[in-house]
């Protein structure tokens, strides 16, 4: 996906498309949290100890919407949910007041916020997700040689602010990475030389 030559790696791709008709209505990545949902109560990242849930590169997805009415999250769990788009941030805090309940409405936080350099502590999350955003930040219109170095920042960043949590099971935390790109292409941004490349 390109239009007029601007690669889905760009910030002004997702400004236009959050500003045009097309992004102008809730809009799922790939899966919604339903179809996905199974495999991260396999792996344990539903649970007591999932205090802090952390959703990068958000859009207008209802993740966070149908994600912190989940029985499995504790009720006081929260979910920030952050984009470098301010169109779709700005969608998502109207929506917000409009369709989740108002006791629940504290938890949930939208924030314009880039993934490659957050606010946040470190350790501050028990569970961060994306869906799409690595895939986004891949789609540069050139050949993917394993080199991205904005992959490699948010992958950095990532773990950097996951971990903390409850118990000796939930230190180190959950990255869940919903993509279209093969194991073979994700794989070497999750196993990165620390002295290199800083994670």
């Amino acid at each position: 996906m390109s239009q007029d030559g601007v690669s889905p790696a760009s910030y002004s791709f997702w400004e236009d498309f959050y500003a045009s008709g097309r992004g102008t209505q809730p809009y799922e990545w790939y899966v919604s949290l339903h179809d996905f949902r199974a495999a991260l109560a396999a792996c344990g990242a539903l649970g007591p100890h999932t205090q802090r849930v952390l959703q990068i590169g958000c859009g207008n997805s209802l993740l966070a919407e149908q994600l912190i009415v989940d029985p499995d999250l504790p009720q006081d769990a929260t979910i920030d949910n952050i984009d470098v788009c301010d169109n779709a941030i700005e969608q998502m805090n109207i929506r917000k007041e409009e369709h989740i309940v108002v006791h629940d409405q504290p938890r949930v936080h939208y924030a314009t916020m880039d993934a490659m350099a957050t606010t946040y502590d470190d350790g501050y999350f028990d569970l961060i997700i994306d869906k799409g955003t690595v895939d986004a930040l891949l789609s540069t219109l050139s050949l993917e040689t394993g080199d991205n170095m904005n992959v490699k920042k948010v992958m950095k960043e990532t773990f950097r602010i996951l971990g903390g949590g409850g118990g000796a099971a939930a230190r180190a935390g959950w990255f869940i990475i919903v993509s279209r790109n093969s194991e073979s292409t994700i794989m070497p941004y999750l196993y990165n030389d620390p002295d290199e490349d800083g994670y």
